[in-house]
């Protein structure tokens, strides 16, 4: 009887070491295959993508918008308030044209470090400097005295809107970058036919990044319009 509970006891301990040995391997493999996804690269020309050649036209127009002297504006509003914006805007600017968005357009090969600072850059400069703390917030301060003007009420219901969007249509993709925690098993084909994560995750970003410029033009529009209002 001891001898058989002995070679039951070696058995489920071999069970065990088996198991264990097992799982570690399979860990291991993983862990290798995410290695080799996390350095996986793109190659792509940045500065002919759609979307960053439309965000330096945003930008471009945003420029044209704010290029008045206050001492001109004769209209209804508060020239302080059309002042003030106007200088936001221009601080905007330079948010949205920073030198590291350049850095990362001179790149030829992308990878998911790449995406993830792009990310970050978007959501530092773009999202949190320039659409709420300089456009959405400013318009905030002047609501309860402007709020009556006709354009600026649309103008402050949409920007909430917008701005709404804005702050959370990459959001997911901060984790999901940071954490590089997809174990899934594409191959080749499929990273070129279904899903490349260097490849799709860029366009998301540099799409999401467009589509903030645009928001800003927009503000700007509305400035170039009641400047030039008679």
């Amino acid at each position: 009887m001891k001898k058989f509970w002995k070679e039951y006891a070696n058995l489920i301990g071999k069970t065990v070491v088996g198991l264990v040995f097992a799982y570690a391997s399979f860990y291991l493999f993983l862990n290798c295959y995410h290695y080799q996804e996390v350095r996986e690269t793109y190659t792509y020309d940045m500065k002919e993508d759609v979307n960053y050649r439309q965000i330096q036209e945003n930008i471009a127009a945003i420029k044209n918008n704010i290029d008045f002297s206050i001492q001109d504006y004769e209209g209804p509003i508060d020239s302080y308030f059309i002042s003030g914006l106007q200088s936001r805007l221009n601080m905007c600017i330079q948010e949205l044209e920073n030198d590291q968005l350049k850095e990362i357009a001179e790149k030829k090969e992308f990878t998911l470090k790449d995406v993830n600072s792009l990310n970050n850059l978007y959501r530092s400069h773009v999202v949190n400097n320039c659409v709420v703390l300089q456009v959405t917030d400013y318009l905030s301060l002047s609501k309860e005295k402007l709020y009556s003007y006709g354009s600026y009420k649309e103008l402050y219901d949409a920007s909430l809107l917008e701005t709404k969007f804005i702050t959370q249509n990459t959001s997911y993709l901060s984790s999901q970058l940071q954490n590089n925690s997809s174990y899934y098993f594409n191959t080749t084909a499929s990273r070129n036919g279904v899903y490349h994560p260097v490849k799709d995750n860029l366009s998301i970003v540099l799409g999401a990044y467009e589509k903030a410029t645009e928001y800003v033009v927009q503000i700007s529009n509305w400035l170039q319009k009641e400047v030039a209002r008679p």
